[in-house]
């Protein structure tokens, strides 16, 4: 068992595989545990091990064994582990527009999203994607995305007039691992 990043995203589904070298001696069994803090929190005898609904910044410890059903008893003939150490979203914000209100064909509008940190105090990594939200907050639009870039210079479209012209915006900020923080800023665009 390998894993190649020294965390692991907690909002992702993580997938372990046994590989056998040497599989010719006759049907391979496995074994898998995940303990958290000395005690047992899941056990399958599936071939993967598929982690969902970790808990963010949580160490674990993943056990693999294999038994072999042509050795008398079952002996395990492997036993593998693995720490794990999940992530944390991004911390940091809160994000602010200026200015607050605008107009689609004149106005620049500036939205910083200061300080965020990912799980080892770093902010090298960090994406920015900004997008426009619908109404009833679904189809999303990608308006904005860089790295390293905690200040967004954009234009906006206009606001519906039923909502007071007000613009549904989502900062989205992804970590080297993948974790999200959303921020929510509002304004209005005529």
């Amino acid at each position: 068992m390998e894993n190649c990043l020294d965390k692991v995203n907690f909002q992702k589904r993580i997938v372990y595989e046994p590989l056998c070298n040497d599989c010719s001696s006759g049907k391979k069994n496995v074994t898998w545990s995940l303990e958290m803090e000395s005690s047992l929190k899941w056990k399958s005898q599936d071939y993967q091990f598929i982690g969902i609904g970790l808990s963010p910044d949580t160490l674990y410890n993943l056990v693999l064994e294999m038994s072999d059903e042509g050795v008398e008893g079952g002996k395990t003939v492997l036993k593998r582990e693995q720490l794990i150490q999940t992530t944390i979203p991004p911390k940091g914000g809160p994000c602010t527009i200026t200015p607050e209100e605008g107009y689609t064909d004149t106005t620049s509008f500036i939205i910083k999203c200061p300080e965020y940190l990912d799980i080892n105090g770093l902010s090298d990594h960090m994406t920015y994607n900004l997008y426009l939200v619908g109404i009833n907050g679904e189809n999303r639009s990608n308006l904005y995305s860089d790295v390293h870039q905690e200040k967004i210079l954009v234009h906006l479209p206009a606001g519906n007039l039923k909502t007071e012209y007000r613009v549904n915006l989502q900062v989205e900020v992804i970590d080297k691992y993948g974790t999200t923080a959303n921020v929510i800023p509002h304004l209005a665009v005529k």
